[in-house]
């Protein structure tokens, strides 16, 4: 009896669009296996997936095993002479990304620059990056560190004078600054080109603003009812209590 090979189920990890967890997915594969001419295994699909791969296209699924969240991308084999070919990515489903940012941060113009960062980065990278270049600049300025210039190059600087600003942390924020540029005005490289924002750039990007808010909104409020806490306990009282 002769056997054939039944290629393993896809690996895909990351923050899940429907819960923000970091996780595993668990992929969706084929019930049945079909032995092509040349001996190559491909899942027997229907009509739909059949003109799908024609077209070089196929449909990819999977949850999340956090919340059940169910993801459906569209998967394209983009070719390149000479070399391997790369995989386009297009996210079907869910289409917006519900992402918040931590609960200290409360004012809600941040809140929202924040969520529609997240939720417009499978649409437009460049929106992106110009929404959580604004995010950033409304933070700092709610955090004090402001410039008469008003530029944002400057409020970072003013910034770094902060005990809590680390170098790399300053380094990343002047990034935000420069990709949020490219995002939101027409800037060209050396060759004349519009300069884009790449998948890479928009995710350190986000993580930096993540950073950011850790940095000076999260720490403090969580130092701030801890020493509160203690005291509370020396005295008997609780720290609700005035």
């Amino acid at each position: 009896m002769g056997y054939i090979t039944i290629p393993p189920p896809e690996s895909v990890s990351g923050d899940c669009p429907h819960c923000g967890k970091g996780v595993r997915f668990v992929m969706h594969h084929a019930d049945r296996y079909a032995v092509s001419k040349d001996g190559t295994v491909e899942p027997a699909g229907d009509a739909m997936t059949q003109a799908l791969r024609e077209r070089g296209l196929r449909l990819r699924t999977y949850h999340c095993p956090a919340c059940d969240g169910l993801v459906m991308e569209l998967v394209r084999r983009v070719l390149h002479a000479g070399g391997d070919g790369d995989e386009e990515i297009t996210r079907l489903f869910p289409r917006d990304v519900l992402r918040n940012p931590p609960a200290e941060v409360t004012n809600e113009e941040i809140r929202r620059d924040y969520r529609e960062a997240h939720a417009s980065r499978t649409v437009s990278r460049r929106g992106a990056a110009a929404l959580a270049r604004r995010a950033l600049q409304n933070a700092l300025r709610e955090k004090g560190f402001t410039a008469p210039s008003k530029k944002l190059v400057d409020e970072i600087d003013a910034a770094d004078a902060s005990s809590e600003m680390g170098s790399t942390l300053r380094e990343k924020l002047h990034f935000v600054r420069k990709v949020g540029n490219d995002g939101a005005h027409p800037n060209y490289d050396h060759a004349g080109e519009i300069v884009d924002v790449t998948e890479d750039e928009l995710v350190m990007l986000l993580e930096t603003l993540d950073e950011f808010f850790d940095v000076f909104y999260v720490r403090p409020a969580r130092h701030k009812a801890v020493m509160a806490a203690r005291d509370a306990r020396l005295k008997g009282t609780s720290p609700d209590r005035k």
